[in-house]
């Protein structure tokens, strides 16, 4: 949600209505065709199942590791499962933006029917955030799985619950600032991070130093927008402060930027700043570098493998000159070669 929030979080536009009970009927398409071998090797499975739209009729619905379908395709959009249930959005003419989130089971029935304007997050511990309207602000609020508020707070922003934890973000004095509360709302962990993200494995990424009055509004500051690094449950760090950009743990690595430097700009739009000349590595829960940093971009690892990103020939062009590759946990480049 904070750092990458999923575009179609862009639905808050409008104020978040809560409607009153009512019947959603369950209809009953005609089944669709088992999709092809090719398109399910690209497919995410979560518990068993991966969302797909229908080749023929544009709807989502969810298959199984067969491709057959198992949620026949009704909706316009769905999230991966979680904890048993899946974020699924569906028409609805009375909302103001014409559609609305509720969550499925494993059977595509509706568990919390659809009444929320934007997508909500996925189930963690027993709770998912949703955005509602006060006062022409947006702000995330914590439901459990029957759909009811639990956690009614005025968060800016916020993360998954892990460890019995999620990372909130306020404003203070004008400016917005990160901690963590536990599965009851209260903060457990005071706000005093610029950014964090969620525990995994034990340790949780918090940047240090400048705030930001706005969610985005680093890029003109002259002053580097602080470091990165680890924390424990109790908020001690465990990884002092020394990244640029930092990513969590899985599997025993973190993605992190190392040797980057804060750099001005100047263009037609004014001045800007960004880091720059960093390079991506993979450091152990001691801090310490298990794979040296040589990429211009990496992301978790997953079943021992992890893509990173870097300029020239590779897997996948994603903007411009920038390619990504697969790479074990020994640093080398899985099916091509290394950089």
């Amino acid at each position: 949600m904070s750092v990458t929030r999923n575009l179609l979080s862009l639905l808050i536009l409008a104020s978040a209505v809560i409607l009153p009970a009512r019947t959603w009927a369950q209809p009953s398409p005609k089944a669709a065709q088992p999709i092809a071998k090719e398109s399910l090797a690209r497919l995410q499975f979560t518990e068993g199942v991966a969302g797909y739209s229908d080749d023929v009729t544009n709807k989502y619905g969810y298959v199984d590791q067969h491709g057959l379908w198992v949620i026949q395709p009704r909706f316009i959009y769905g999230d991966n499962f979680s904890e048993g249930l899946a974020a699924v959005v569906v028409q609805d003419g009375k909302s103001e933006n014409g559609r609305l989130w509720g969550f499925i089971d494993k059977t595509g029935k509706f568990v919390i029917n659809p009444q929320f304007d934007n997508i909500p997050s996925k189930f963690s511990e027993g709770r998912a955030a949703i955005v509602i309207r006060q006062e022409q602000q947006a702000r995330w609020q914590f439901i459990d799985r029957s759909g009811k508020v639990v956690i009614p707070g005025n968060f800016q922003d916020c993360e998954r619950f892990s460890n019995g934890l999620a990372p909130v973000c306020i404003r203070k004095e004008g400016k917005r600032i990160w901690g963590f509360i536990d599965l009851q709302g209260k903060f457990k962990i005071g706000p005093c991070y610029s950014e964090a993200k969620p525990f995994q494995e034990g340790l949780a990424a918090v940047r240090i130093g400048t705030t930001s009055t706005e969610p985005f509004d680093l890029s003109a500051s002259k002053v580097p927008p602080g470091l990165w690094g680890y924390i424990d449950p109790t908020g001690a760090f465990l990884i002092t402060p020394q990244f640029s950009d930092a990513g969590s743990f899985s599997e025993g690595l973190a993605p992190v930027e190392a040797g980057a430097n804060w750099q001005q700009h100047s263009g037609a739009g004014g001045p800007w700043s960004s880091w720059g000349n960093g390079k991506w590595g993979y450091i152990n829960t001691k801090g310490a570098f298990a794979i040296q940093p040589r990429w211009i971009g990496a992301k978790e690892f997953k079943d021992g493998y992890a893509m990173v990103s870097r300029k020239g020939s590779g897997f996948l062009e994603s903007r411009g000159t920038e390619y990504h590759d697969f790479i074990g946990k020994d640093g080398k480049t899985w099916n091509f070669q290394d950089p």
